[in-house]
């Protein structure tokens, strides 16, 4: 069974904490955080909160364990993540805070699944090869065009003759 952390509560984290329910057994959510807090989980009732919440609209702050200022590092060292799930807002301009947050996990040897693309953007090549010195996986595939899978075509492309 895997641990996993939601990075992000906005609508794209809302409907990712509810796809997530759906994988009960493989993997168990521990805790989430939002650009004010965060919440870890210690319990599936305190998740099962999460989901009310997400169902509902609402913000990560009006759950009842929030806490405010709670910080990524934080989360990190009480929910002892595997995996990242990411739907933050990007930053093209200065890449801050997502650059930090990308190579914080990834530092942490926690596999990152990103539908923000900002590190991807700005240091493509730089990332991943950090990624995967540290063994990580990294996933990307939300995008505006996410009905054209344009990183499986790239992928399929490369090395071929036309």
């Amino acid at each position: 069974m895997y641990s996993a952390i939601l990075v992000g509560f906005g609508n794209v984290g809302r409907h990712v904490a509810e796809e997530l329910d759906g994988l009960e057994g493989s993997v168990t959510v521990s805790g989430a955080l939002s650009s004010r807090g965060g919440v870890v989980f210690r319990n599936r009732s305190e998740f099962k909160e999460l989901l009310r919440l997400a169902e509902g609209g609402e913000k990560l702050d009006n759950h009842p364990s929030f806490v405010e200022g709670l910080t990524l590092k934080e989360l990190i060292n009480e929910a002892s993540p595997d995996i990242a799930f990411i739907t933050i807002p990007p930053n093209y301009r200065g890449g801050e805070p997502n650059r930090s947050i990308y190579y914080t996990l990834v530092r942490e040897g926690i596999s990152v699944i990103m539908a923000d693309k900002t590190v991807l953007a700005l240091e493509y090549r730089d990332f991943m090869k950090y990624a995967a010195s540290k063994g990580v996986f990294v996933g990307f595939r939300a995008t505006v065009a996410a009905g054209t899978p344009m990183t499986d075509v790239a992928r399929g492309l490369r090395g071929r003759e036309f």
